[in-house]
C-alpha cells in the first residue's frame, strides 16, 4: 500500500467524524466485541414491545450446522422495537437488499417484523430460505427473518454487503485481508470512520499473489500467442469459434453436436491440465470439473488420475484430511461442497475440492427419478 493511500485512511481516523449519510454501523474483528455491543444497545431499550424468533432448520445435523455457519441468519433472532437492524438478504420487489439498514417499528409473536428502512419506507420482513442444494436435492434448509441486530457485526459477517456508514477497529485483526473486506463495505470515504488499524489488516495473502503472478503470466502467455497469429489465422481460428458456438446460425445447418462434456473427454485423453482443458474449450475450471463429474457418473472410461498435478500437495493433504474427518462421522452420506469448504476456509477453492473429490471417487451419485 503506498504512502498516499496510508495517508488518506489517516484523514478518516478520527473518532469524533461526523457522518452525513447516516448512522454508521460499526464492523470489529472478533464475535465478543460484536455480541457486547448489540446486547448493550438492546438492553437500553425498556418499556417497548419485543419478540424472539426460533429458526426452522431442516436435513441431516451436520449440513445444516455447516449451514448456519456459513449464513448470516441468527438462530434466535431477538427484536425490539426500536432496535437497530440490518436485512441480510436481497428483496428488491420490498425494496431492500442485503446491507439495508433499518429501526423496527412492529414485532410480536407470530406476526412478522416490521421495519422503517434508512429511506423511511416501511416494510413487512417475511421469512427467508437458505438452502444448500446439490444434484437437483435440498440437503439442508434454514427459515428465519433475514434481520440482525447492526448496531455492530464483525468483519468476516459483512462480506458482500454495501454500508452508507460504517465505524470500524481494525486494531486486533489477526487475518491478511481483513482490512480490505471491512474498508470495502461503504459506498463511499464520507461514510468511513477507522477506529484503530494494525499492519495484518493491510497485509495480501502470500497464496494469493502467488495466484495472481500465475493469472498474470498466463494473460501474457495467451497474449504473445494472439500477437503472433497472422490476421488470416487469427480470423480462422475466430471463424471456427463461432462456428463451434452457434453451428445452426453460422452455417445455415442443423449440425450433430456432440456433448460438451464429451468434448472434454477428448482433451482428458490427451492427458491436458486443468487450465489447458479450459482454455481450449473457452469455458471456466468450474465447467470443467462439471463435465468430469458428469462422465465419471456416467462411467465414462477416463483416466483422470494426471490431473493429480493440478494441485499443491499441500492443499492435498489438507482436503484429504477433511475428507477423512467428514466420512468418519457416522451420519455421513458423500463429501457434499457446503461443509467441506467451510471446514477447508477461504483459502483453498471449490475447484480443488472438486477435482480432489473426484480424484477419490467421492462425488455423491445423483438420484435417478
Amino acid at each position: 500500500m503506498s504512502a498516499k493511500t496510508h495517508k488518506l485512511l489517516e484523514k478518516h481516523s478520527h473518532p469524533h467524524k461526523k457522518f452525513l449519510v447516516a448512522e454508521p454501523t460499526r464492523l470489529y474483528t472478533h464475535n465478543e466485541d460484536v455480541d457486547a455491543i448489540n446486547t448493550r444497545e438492546l438492553e437500553k431499550l425498556v418499556e417497548v414491545s419485543s419478540a424472539e424468533y426460533v429458526m426452522e432448520e431442516r436435513g441431516k445435523f451436520f449440513i445444516v450446522d455447516a449451514l448456519k455457519k456459513s449464513c448470516l441468519a441468527q438462530p434466535t433472532l431477538k427484536l425490539k422495537v426500536g432496535a437497530r437492524v440490518m436485512c441480510i438478504k436481497n428483496n428488491f420487489e420490498e425494496g431492500y437488499v442485503n446491507g439495508t439498514l433499518g429501526v423496527v417499528v412492529s414485532c410480536s409473536f407470530n406476526e412478522d417484523p416490521v421495519v422503517r428502512l434508512s429511506s423511511g419506507k416501511r416494510v413487512s420482513i417475511g421469512k427467508a430460505s437458505w438452502k444448500i442444494e446439490e444434484d437437483g436435492s435440498t440437503k439442508a434448509e434454514l427459515l428465519q427473518y433475514p434481520l440482525r441486530l447492526a448496531w455492530a457485526i464483525t468483519v468476516h459477517k459483512s462480506q458482500g454487503m454495501s454500508l452508507d456508514a460504517a465505524e470500524m477497529d481494525l486494531s486486533k485483526s489477526f487475518e491478511p485481508g481483513m482490512g480490505y473486506v471491512a474498508l470495502s463495505r461503504v459506498r463511499s470515504l464520507a461514510g468511513l470512520r477507522i477506529l484503530g488499524l494494525n499492519a495484518k489488516a493491510l497485509e495480501v495473502n502470500q497464496e494469493v499473489l502467488e495466484f495472481d503472478g500465475e493469472f498474470r503470466e498466463a494473460s501474457r502467455r495467451a497474449e504473445k500467442t494472439l500477437q503472433g497469429m497472422s490476421p488470416a489465422k487469427l480470423a480462422a481460428e475466430q471463424k471456427d469459434f463461432m462456428e463451434y458456438c452457434v453451428p445452426e446460425r453460422a452455417t445455415g445447418k442443423k449440425a450433430q453436436k456432440i456433448p460438451t462434456h464429451e468434448l472434454t473427454a477428448l482433451l482428458i485423453e490427451k492427458k491436458k491440465t486443468l487450465a489447458e482443458i479450459a482454455r481450449e474449450r473457452g469455458v471456466t475450471s468450474e465447467t470443467v470439473i462439471d463435465h468430469v463429474e458428469k462422465l465419471l457418473e456416467e462411467d465414462y472410461d477416463i483416466d483422470i488420475a494426471y490431473l493429480r498435478k493440478d494441485i499443491s500437495k499441500t492443499h492435498w493433504i489438507k482436503i484429504t484430511k477433511a475428507f477423512e474427518e467428514m466420512q468418519a462421522d457416522e451420519n455421513c452420506e458423500g463429501i457434499f461442497l457446503a461443509p467441506a469448504k467451510k471446514k477447508l476456509g477461504a483459502n483453498i477453492s471449490y475447484v480443488e475440492i472438486r477435482l480432489v473429490r473426484a480424484l477419490k471417487g467421492l462425488v455423491p451419485k445423483q438420484k435417478k427419478s
